[in-house]
C-alpha cells in the first residue's frame, strides 16, 4: 500500500497474521465505506476499533468475522453505531468478555436494526453482549449461535414489539443449564 489517501473508499478488508497490530481501527475515516471485515489469527489484537472521544458509525458495515485473536477485550465501544450489520461472528477470542465495551460515560441506544445472525463460538470469558444492562432493539434478528460460552449467563434483553418473530438460539445442552 503506497497510497493511503484512497483508504476512505475501502469495502472489505481481510487482516490476517499481523500479530502486531493491537487495533484494527483507531480514530480512522475508513469506517464510512467498509462493507466486510474479517479479522484473524492476530495476536495482540486488544479492540477491533478503539475510539478516542468521538461517535462513530459504521454505517456500511454489514459482515464482521473476528477469529483466533487471543487477546481480543472489546470489538466496538458500546456508543458505535453499526445500522448495516446483518452478520456477527466472533470465534475463538479466548479473553473477550464483551463485545460492545465500556470507554467513558455517553447515553447511547442498543440498535443493530439490520442484525440476522450472531455465531459465537470459544468464548470462554464471555458474560455480555454489551457490558450494561441495555435493552437490544434488533427486529431483523432471527439466530443466535452460542458454544463454548461458558461465562454467557443470560441473553440481552430484547425490545418486545408485537407481532416480531421470536430469536433462534442455539448452544450446548449443558450451556443451558
Amino acid at each position: 500500500l503506497n497510497d493511503l489517501s484512497r483508504l476512505d473508499m475501502l469495502e472489505d478488508c481481510k487482516l490476517q497474521r499481523c500479530h502486531r497490530v493491537v487495533h484494527v481501527f483507531y480514530d480512522l475515516w475508513l469506517w464510512r465505506s467498509l462493507k466486510n471485515a474479517h479479522v484473524s489469527h492476530l495476536k495482540s489484537l486488544t479492540h477491533f476499533y478503539k475510539e478516542p472521544l468521538a461517535h462513530t458509525d459504521f454505517r456500511g458495515l454489514k459482515h464482521l468475522r473476528l477469529e483466533h485473536c487471543p487477546r481480543l477485550e472489546g470489538v466496538m465501544p458500546r456508543g458505535s453505531a453499526l445500522p448495516s450489520l446483518v452478520t456477527l461472528d466472533i470465534l475463538f477470542c479466548y479473553n473477550l468478555k464483551a463485545i460492545f465495551y465500556y470507554n467513558y460515560p455517553r447515553s447511547s441506544s442498543f440498535e443493530l436494526p439490520c442484525l440476522r445472525r450472531i455465531h459465537l463460538q470459544e468464548l470462554p470469558l464471555l458474560e455480555h453482549l454489551r457490558d450494561d444492562d441495555a435493552v437490544l432493539a434488533a427486529p431483523a434478528w432471527e439466530e443466535l449461535h452460542v458454544r463454548g460460552c461458558w461465562s454467557l449467563r443470560r441473553l440481552p434483553r430484547l425490545d418486545q414489539r408485537p407481532g416480531k418473530k421470536a430469536v433462534t438460539v442455539s448452544g450446548e445442552r449443558a450451556w443451558w443449564t
